[in-house]
């Protein structure tokens, strides 16, 4: 699976620029640096579940504008009787979202989209057959959303519609720093 390396790459990426603008502290109290969380998220924008950073786009505020992007995936293999098969998909969402409340609890809303690489195989005694594909998702998004005000516990309840493909449910636990 090619793309798995370029998200973690990606994900390195922003991880070093989080930690370099991290080191231009304004004063003590993190007033002027930005607010960002990781953490995972099981159901929501990526299916089974994802590895996510959030950053919001204005400085010292814990509500706003900003975004997250993620990254999920499974493989499995299943065999039973005389067939057996195996799946795997790469989930990469990507969403714009604002956050009403500027305090601790908050309510998110977004709007993004998931990209899906779907791949795998089906045999039986008689006939075989792979599959390969990308599709592109839009989805929305809304939720409620808790952040410690200073670094500490992230936690999401999320609500995601897919444009025109169904809804999932989403459940975060991650950290948020400044």
């Amino acid at each position: 699976m090619q793309y798995t390396k370029s998200v973690f790459f990606l994900f390195f990426l922003l991880f070093i620029i989080s930690g370099v603008e991290a080191q231009r502290s304004y004063d003590r109290t993190g007033y002027g640096r930005y607010n960002k969380a990781v953490f995972l998220e099981l159901g929501g924008s990526a299916g089974i579940y994802s590895f996510n950073y959030d950053m919001r786009l204005n400085r010292g505020r814990q509500d706003g504008i900003g975004f997250r992007v993620g990254v999920g995936g499974l493989s499995a293999r299943v065999t039973a009787n005389d067939q057996s098969g195996r799946v795997g998909y790469i989930a990469i969402p990507a969403t714009f979202n604002y956050v009403l409340g500027q305090r601790r609890h908050g309510l998110e809303l977004g709007i993004g989209g998931t990209l899906f690489h779907v791949n795998g195989e089906a045999e039986d005694s008689n006939d075989s057959f792979d599959f390969d594909g990308t599709a592109a998702v839009p989805h929305l998004n809304l939720g409620y959303r808790y952040q410690a005000l200073n670094d500490g516990l992230f936690f999401r309840l999320t609500y995601t519609p897919f444009i025109g493909l169904g809804h999932m449910a989403g459940v975060s636990l991650g950290f948020n720093f400044k």
